[in-house]
């Protein structure tokens, strides 16, 4: 008997331990001096330790140590294949064998908890026709019309922020800047009876969702584990699912009109069921243009002489006609779509933001055998196997000093003026806030809209300065490691929040602001 236990314990030490040996001491697979397979200090799970406590962070902490064009990481249900250069990563985000969308289907029910129904409709191809129906809606006259409700809701927020104040002081700036845009953006899909205009509690709510997205992924108890994201989505739900009602159609802007039909075509017609997936839109059209607008705010008022430069340029811009009426003695006509070309370091500014938070984490899925290649003579060719997945990180190729110069780490929106003309090459193809190839953000252009407009607002018509002071220049946070899933880093939450003040210039305390195509 004895002799029995010890043969047991002899075969289930062999049985752990050779496999252990084999992965230790066993050839590291390798194609040329460029990619590397990258053992984990714990074996097959490693990695996921890594991205789960650094991360975004952690594919910093990658490359630092292996500055290679691709790491493969061995996991428990197989490889994933990390690109850094620059030319094999622009090759992978055109392949037509690399998806993202399939990605999006098994963390859709945990995130939204949606029923089998719902589940269904997606697996037979809701959400590709979604996605294929949301993008016309974010372009061209459509993408006019939402730039116009925008900015009209984010000028009728400030007048009502500000309009029984002669002064304002804001203790919070990165949450007022959130809410202001969170409210605009709810106009922008809504129409006038989005339910965030009446009811702030739901932007605390989305806020709370965000928050809880990896929580709400691991699908353990929900309901108790993720309390706070699961009650404030539910929340959420209740407050959409009057919009989508068939009878509500028309009330609601033609983006949201348009994705209910396509729910309806496959058979998701129960107007809570389509309000539960169009969380998911309110929170990407947010969850990363929120810290994207602050970080450009900061970055501009923190210097006077960027605010002076960009409301001469955006002086140039608007239209100003004067007539007294009850409440404004002054017009301001600007057209959104001519910002970005008529106000050239304004929009330098944003790209510069876009580069130095930028933190996008592009994930692919390959559907079958890829073989990219560096060079057209067909050296330093890499196999990347069928069902595994790529990653490329934004947030290393935004910082590369080979790049973007030994100052890759400071803002400089010089580096962007006459942008793409000016820049190299390399520069161009590390420059992917918003992703690339076929699956680039549909609502990159709604986003910039928002935000070139929103500090157009505030160059030409308001003061600000730091709460400490006019004296003192407005601090600019260090930014917190942005969670997998998010693109743009938050302010971190160990430090002082930004407090700002705020009044109206002198000569422009009865303006009407109209923004045109």
């Amino acid at each position: 008997m004895a002799q029995s236990v010890w043969r047991l314990l002899v075969y289930a030490v062999l049985f752990l331990t050779v496999p252990l040996v084999f992965y230790y001491f066993g050839k590291n697979p390798k194609s040329h001096h460029d990619r590397r397979v990258l053992k984990p200090s714990i074996p097959f799970i490693g990695h996921i330790i890594g991205m789960a406590t650094q991360q975004i962070e952690y594919f910093h902490h990658i490359y630092k140590k292996n500055p290679i064009d691709i790491a493969t990481l061995p996991m428990l249900t197989g490889n994933i294949h990390v690109i850094f250069d620059l030319q094999l990563m622009q090759k992978a985000l055109s392949s037509r064998a690399m998806s993202f969308e399939p990605l999006l289907i098994p963390v859709a029910r945990p995130l939204l908890g949606l029923s089998p129904n719902v589940m269904q409709a997606i697996h037979s191809g809701m959400l590709s026709s979604l996605i294929h129906a949301t993008r016309p809606a974010l372009a061209g006259k459509p993408l006019t019309h939402l730039n116009s409700v925008a900015l009209g809701a984010l000028v009728q927020h400030l007048d009502d922020e500000i309009l029984q104040a002669e002064e304002l002081e804001i203790s919070d700036l990165y949450r007022w800047l959130g809410m202001a845009l969170t409210i605009a953006t709810g106009r922008a899909l809504y129409g006038s009876q989005s339910p965030l205009s009446r009811d702030r509690k739901l932007i605390d709510d989305l806020w709370s969702f965000k928050n809880g997205v990896q929580r709400l992924l691991v699908n353990i108890l929900p309901c108790i584990t993720a309390s706070k994201a699961y009650r404030a989505r539910e929340r959420l739900i209740a407050a959409l699912t009057p919009l989508f009602k068939v009878s509500a159609q028309d009330t609601i802007e033609d983006i949201s009109r348009i994705r209910a039909r396509v729910h309806r075509e496959y058979g998701n017609t129960g107007a809570k069921d389509i309000a539960r997936c169009e969380v998911a839109m309110l929170h990407v059209a947010t969850v990363n243009t929120t810290p994207l607008l602050f970080w450009t705010v900061i970055h501009v008022f923190s210097r006077v002489d960027l605010v002076e430069a960009i409301r001469n340029e955006c002086m140039a811009l608007a239209e100003m006609s004067y007539e007294e009426s009850p409440s404004y003695s002054m017009r301001v006509t600007i057209s959104a779509s001519q910002i970005g070309r008529k106000c050239p370091l304004l929009m330098a500014c944003y790209r510069e933001t876009c580069r130095l938070y930028g933190q996008a984490l592009l994930i692919r899925l390959v559907s079958k055998d890829v073989v990219l290649n560096k060079t057209r003579d067909g050296g330093s060719q890499h196999l990347i196997n069928a069902e595994s997945q790529v990653m490329m990180p934004a947030g290393v190729t935004h910082r590369l000093e080979e790049v973007w110069g030994p100052d890759a780490s400071n803002f400089r929106p010089e580096r962007f003026i006459g942008w793409p003309d000016t820049a190299t090459s390399s520069q161009r193809s590390a420059f992917i806030p918003f992703g690339s190839g076929r699956h680039i953000c549909p609502g990159r252009h709604l986003a910039q809209s928002e935000i070139l407009g929103l500090i157009l607002i505030l160059c030409l018509g308001y003061d600000m300065w730091s709460a400490d002071g006019p004296e003192m220049a407005i601090r600019i946070p260090t930014m917190s490691t942005p969670m997998l899933g998010s693109a743009v880093g938050e302010p971190a939450a160990h430090e002082d929040l930004v407090g700002i003040k705020i009044r109206r210039r002198c000569g422009w305390d009865r303006v009407s602001w109209k923004f045109v195509s």
